[in-house]
Parts: C-alpha cells; structure tokens; sequence
C-alpha cells in the first residue's frame, strides 16, 4: 500500500466515524457564574508572601470574614481553610458557613479551587491548573 492509498484509508475511516450518531447523553459543563447555586464556595487567605506584608493579611482575612457572614444571610458558604485555623474562624462566622479542612493559600476560590460541573442529573469535580 502506499502513501495515497493509506491517505484514502485513513480519510474515510474518519468520514465513515464523523457519521456514526453521538452519545445523547448531556456533557458536563460548568455553569455560568450567575445561575442558581446550592453555596458559594471560598477559600482562606493565609500566604504572607502573597499579600506583602501582615497586616494586609489580616485586613484581607477580615474581609474575607465579613463577605462570608454577609453572603450567609442569604444562603449556605463554604469555607476551605486548614483545620489549624477552624476554631478560630468559627468563633468569627455565621452557623451558616461550613468549614471544609482544605489547606489554602489564596481566596481565588474561582482560579484554584474546585469547578462543580453537571450534565443536568449528575454532579462532578473538575480542576483548572493555571
């Protein structure tokens, strides 16, 4: 056989693939940012290296604090934080946040925390790596 021959092989192998039906069921996608969600999920700021210096640490852990309690209000938060600082924490929130012992580095829950996906029935974690 040679190239040409092995070219129309391959070529309608893929024709004859492109033409068989897909799977119906439903892909998982990430939802978009605004529609409905069971709890926000956040993380908790804890690298000095991150933030420059202390008290910008502890100004961002105040706010992180207070964008917790202000989201519980409305409905359930998830905070991952390493469970050294737990007791400390839920002296601070609202019984409507959960802590999750998942060591943290940064809040950007959105860039290095879990995405929920769904394919409309079913729930999976999936992970972006910036």
């Amino acid at each position: 056989m040679n190239r040409r021959d092995m070219a129309k092989g391959a070529a309608a192998m893929l024709a004859a693939g492109a033409a068989l039906p897909l799977d119906s069921a439903p892909a998982f996608r990430v939802p978009p940012e605004d529609h409905p969600h069971e709890a926000t999920l956040m993380m908790w700021p804890t690298a000095a290296q991150v933030y420059g210096d202390a008290a910008f640490l502890r100004h961002t852990q105040n706010t992180i604090i207070r964008i917790a309690n202000t989201l519980a209000a409305f409905e359930d938060v998830i905070l991952l934080a390493a469970s050294d600082w737990h007791v400390r924490l839920r002296a601070r929130l609202s019984g409507r946040v959960t802590l999750w012992d998942i060591p943290t580095e940064d809040l950007w829950a959105r860039d290095a925390g879990p995405l929920i996906t769904s394919d409309g029935s079913r729930r999976a974690v999936s992970h972006i790596a910036f």
